[in-house]
């Protein structure tokens, strides 16, 4: 998606001793939002009354499709009129206006597009007449009545580092969005499990005597913690003797998204075939709750599975409990399950394979995925986590929420619903360049995924996230669509 004419007028930073331009804080940009009667009420009263006071004058105010003569035109009246950021004309989406007084241009203002919904304030300005009348400001009222009914939501007002502009633009804030425009030189370290090295464990065979008890709670009496959880299904695959004239059926939440993970490819192509339907030689179903959103025709096919003697496997590797839309857990139907807990608790490793119990001398033999040490020490933080699990997935809900708002007020569309009692092991959202917003996430310390093949991103939402971090992730994204983020002193870099 080509958001504006502009963007080719600015590139990235590069770090010079000869120029500082900081950036790298985390900021507040501001919006108005076209609704004349939401926005009216809560832009300050100076800016009302300079609207009022600019109506009382005879200026006339044209939308015009921003051609070269119109570009021209507005650099008459533009503070530099040699400003290189400027195109020579408009693109369809763009949006001009310009402001007359007994026929002479007084003012002007450009908005092209930042994100699917939303307009930025380019340029606005006028000339000495213009800006003793307020024309600026009516400029910009204007704007907001004129776009009523059509796509565009918001206009982003901007944001800046001097506090002059910035007190400006505040004026006209209604709703607000954090953003950061440059990597800081200490970057956070923002993972997609909540695991941080305070959560490290060293082993002291100690584990709580009513470990077993706890994790039986949650897991049921027959179960096996191995390292991973690819090793979960390397071993119910072997266990349920896939051979390679056999093939696995591969079901997933997102039924039109045809990439399967390696986690679990790599596993069944080792054993047998993986298909996406269930054929004559299927000797085994792995249905993906992806993200921890539920794959909401279970009940059917573990129906079409009992009808053929097929072995179902659910594949709860980023979450624990959440449900289905009639209540059902995730995990309890399949003759087995396999849960992630890095990508579910703050622990450093371990799977648990819920359905199958294998025997310490069982796995030496004949899995070789014994880790003794490594188990202890998962035991005892199941024991310190499991009873916290609750809040946990509350917490996950919010934060998958809040990026939510900030992502979907802005145009752009998630994939996947939180249902009642889901609890997201990531949120997934479609954008623009995603490849670049991928490696730009990476510069600033925050750990990604890409989903192909729908040009979407996975973000962090798990319970160790504090709002800030949120506000952070939000805001690297949003600073590579402002198109302010790379303008310099003196012009063009």
């Amino acid at each position: 998606m080509k958001l504006s004419s502009f963007t080719a007028s600015f590139h990235e930073y590069e770090y010079s001793l000869e120029y500082y331009h900081g950036k790298d804080v985390l900021h507040e940009g501001s919006l108005l939002k076209i609704d004349p009667s939401y926005s009216w009420e809560r832009i300050n009263r100076k800016i009302r009354n300079k609207i009022r006071q600019a109506q009382k004058q005879d200026i006339g105010i044209r939308r015009v499709t921003g051609t070269a003569k119109d570009i021209a035109n507005f650099r008459t009246i533009w503070f530099d009129p040699d400003d290189e950021t400027l195109p020579v004309q408009l693109s369809d989406d763009e949006v001009m206006y310009l402001a007359y007084a007994n026929g002479e241009l007084i003012g002007g203002l450009i908005l092209t597009p930042s994100t699917p919904n939303t307009l930025y304030m380019h340029n606005l300005g006028g000339n000495e007449f213009a800006k003793r009348h307020n024309v600026p400001a009516l400029l910009l009222w204007h704007a907001v009545e004129d776009l009523v009914g059509t796509r565009w939501q918001y206009i982003d007002v901007g944001v800046s580092f001097r506090p002059t502009l910035y007190n400006f633009f505040k004026n006209w804030k209604v709703d607000s969005y954090p953003i950061i425009f440059s990597p800081p030189f200490i970057r956070p370290d923002i993972r997609l499990t909540p695991f941080t090295g305070r959560d490290i464990v060293r082993f002291n065979n100690d584990t709580p005597k009513q470990a077993d008890e706890i994790i039986a709670q949650y897991f049921g009496d027959t179960y096996t913690i191995l390292p991973r959880a690819i090793s979960c299904l390397q071993v119910v695959l072997k266990y349920l003797g896939i051979g390679k004239s056999d093939s696995v059926a591969v079901y997933k939440t997102f039924a039109g998204n045809e990439y399967i993970s390696g986690c679990v490819r790599t596993p069944i192509k080792q054993h047998g075939t993986m298909v996406r339907e269930i054929d004559d030689s299927t000797k085994a179903v792995v249905v993906i709750h992806e993200f921890g959103i539920p794959y909401e025709n279970l009940r059917e096919l573990k129906k079409r599975c009992e009808e053929k003697n097929i072995p179902l496997i659910e594949d709860c590797a980023w979450s624990y409990g959440s449900e289905l839309a009639d209540g059902t857990r995730i995990g309890s139907v399949g003759d087995y399950a396999i849960y992630s807990l890095p990508k579910i608790l703050p622990v450093q490793y371990g799977s648990v394979l819920v359905g199958l119990q294998v025997s310490d001398e069982d796995n030496w033999q004949n899995y070789q995925l014994l880790d003794f040490y490594k188990r202890e020490i998962v035991q005892k933080a199941l024991v310190e986590h499991l009873p916290r699990l609750e809040s946990y997935n509350l917490q996950r809900r919010k934060n998958w929420q809040t990026l939510s708002e900030w992502f979907v007020r802005d145009g752009f569309t998630e994939i996947g619903t939180l249902g009642k009692k889901v609890y997201p092991g990531a949120y997934i959202v479609k954008v623009p360049e995603y490849e670049d917003i991928f490696s730009r996430y990476e510069m600033f310390g925050v750990e990604t995924g890409r989903y192909y093949p729908d040009e979407a991103l996975f973000l962090p939402v798990h319970q160790s996230l504090a709002q800030n971090e949120l506000a952070y992730m939000y805001g690297v994204f949003r600073g590579k669509l402002n198109l302010c983020s790379n303008y310099q002193r003196g012009g063009k870099k």
